[in-house]
């Protein structure tokens, strides 16, 4: 599931403050770990 919302944030502009509290921590692994960053408002981008 934490996968799911990972995806969601890095290509369907999901934000991620709306990832429930308690997946948050493993939900911003993955998506650090694909080489993204997670800005101040929650929007999710492609590190350069």
């Amino acid at each position: 599931m934490n996968r799911v919302y990972a995806t969601a944030c890095e290509k369907d502009g999901k934000n991620f403050f709306t990832v429930p509290a308690k997946r948050q921590e493993a939900v911003r692994a993955i998506i650090e770990a694909d080489g993204f960053v997670i800005n101040e408002d929650g929007t999710v981008t492609k590190e350069r």
